[in-house]
């Protein structure tokens, strides 16, 4: 058998009836791509790794996606690897933790804001809702944001991967999983502002960066922050409304 020019399902095969270690690196050669667009994506936290920092860290998620996988089962490689690699980079990234704690602090007390004043009102969230809660000007929570977003702390990756870990199991349910995640998703973001929703989509969808997407909303890169965090915060508190993640 030609090994350089092995079809991918065969190689899935030979891998998985022999355990051979020159076949784990052959897919893990293959699928490798996937491992440097998810770590890009995870640039967003601000822990001073680099980009092969992340990569290295998913290395290890994407060999042990490998190890773990069933063929036989009725779920992607992909979807399932992804979500390995994912948890591989954030575990490595919580690790190294830098975020002060007055900054996490004042993460978990705005997350308590929101989710008291969603539990009183359908309608979104607003910055002025917020200035009356807690008795502050708009200038004082766009402080409040900067102050976040200097350390990048929250995002979509890890609201699932902390909440929901799907992708962690390798039985069939996995897809049920995802299809109730991506509806549960779409209700929670349809009560985004129109902005807000266009952002989530061009950086979580469309792969744009932050500060592609201020070129396209006509802000700077810094807005754009303010309002990926806020919009997060948003979100997080309508999934635990619907009781789709716990707190």
């Amino acid at each position: 058998m030609d090994e350089k020019n092995i079809p991918i399902d065969k190689l899935w095969q030979e891998y998985k009836k022999t355990s051979s270690i020159e076949y784990r690196n052959k897919l893990a050669e293959h699928y490798a791509p996937m491992i440097k667009y998810i770590a890009s994506r995870l640039m967003v936290y601000n822990t001073g790794d680099d980009l092969d920092d992340l990569i290295g860290y998913g290395v290890f998620g994407l060999l042990d996606a490998i190890e773990r996988y069933d063929p036989s089962r009725d779920v992607k490689f992909e979807t399932y690897a992804s979500h390995r690699i994912r948890g591989a980079i954030i575990d490595n990234l919580r690790k190294k933790d830098v975020i002060p704690r007055s900054v996490r602090d004042k993460v978990k007390h705005l997350d308590a804001v929101y989710k008291q004043l969603e539990a009183t009102s359908d309608k979104p969230v607003s910055d002025e809702d917020v200035c009356r809660y807690l008795g502050i000007s708009i200038e004082q929570l766009d402080a409040l944001y900067a102050d976040i977003n200097r350390f990048n702390c929250i995002s979509l990756d890890e609201i699932f991967v902390d909440e929901w870990n799907i992708g962690d199991t390798e039985s069939s349910e996995s897809v049920y999983d995802r299809i109730e995640l991506k509806q549960v998703l779409s209700e929670a973001v349809s009560k985004l502002s129109d902005r807000e929703k266009q952002l989530l989509q061009l950086y979580y969808y469309d792969g744009l960066t932050l500060k592609e997407i201020g070129k396209v909303l006509g802000i700077s890169e810094s807005r754009v922050s303010q309002l990926h965090t806020k919009a997060l915060l948003q979100l997080r508190s309508r999934l635990r409304k619907m009781q789709f993640i716990a707190g």
